[in-house]
């Protein structure tokens, strides 16, 4: 598998390993940027902060994130990870199928809400 950079308007997200119902992947939040407040239909999500100032919101719930301490999502529970004043890197560890196109989005600053339920 090819480690490829993905950039996104927040920052960017790293694969490293990827199988029929796991993907593994590092992701980069830029200071005071966000990804979008979104849920999965499908799949279930751990984060684990290994460096910066990461901030993530579990259904209406705002958690300073300590490293090392894994921060579980459930499926349909709404998400969001911010990157705080310094920013932040979060290895994300996703299981489930639809791994990447299972992206549900309810808040977005930059605009990217095409699909509404």
């Amino acid at each position: 598998m090819e480690l490829k950079k993905v950039k996104k308007p927040w920052g960017y997200y790293i694969n490293i390993y990827k199988s029929k119902n796991v993907n593994i992947k590092i992701i980069k939040v830029e200071p005071d940027s966000c990804l979008s407040l979104q849920f999965h239909e499908k799949r279930r999500e751990n984060w684990i902060l290994s460096e910066g100032t990461g901030i993530c919101q579990i259904g209406d719930k705002i958690i300073k994130m300590k490293p090392e301490k894994i921060y579980e999502i459930p499926k349909k529970k709404k998400h969001r990870l911010f990157g705080g004043k310094k920013g932040c890197e979060v290895v994300e560890v996703s299981f489930g199928s639809f791994l990447e196109s299972d992206i549900i989005r309810i808040e977005d600053i930059y605009g990217r809400i095409k699909n509404k339920k």
